[in-house]
């Protein structure tokens, strides 16, 4: 905000937010933070005493934020 609000709102827990005067809407501005990274939570399909050796490798490393990128994985693992 340029300036302060003395006005009644509320912010929910979806993060949206009621301002009860329209009319002060103009003291407000809106961001959005794109660099806010989806978590994952970590997991493992097959129990081995092998680690896994990742076989394929990207050919392509140079990204820029924004772009769609696609991830092509290939593990194997072996007794040796």
């Amino acid at each position: 905000m340029k300036q302060s609000y003395s006005g009644d709102y509320e912010l929910f827990l979806n993060g949206t937010m009621r301002i009860d005067d329209p009319d002060e809407i103009r003291h407000f501005e809106c961001a959005i933070d794109h660099s806010v990274l989806p978590q994952r939570k970590r997991r493992q399909l097959h129990t081995s005493s092998f680690e896994p050796q990742f076989t394929l490798r990207p050919q392509n490393r140079a990204y820029r934020e924004g772009d769609v990128v696609r991830v092509d994985c290939e593990v194997n693992h072996s007794n040796h």
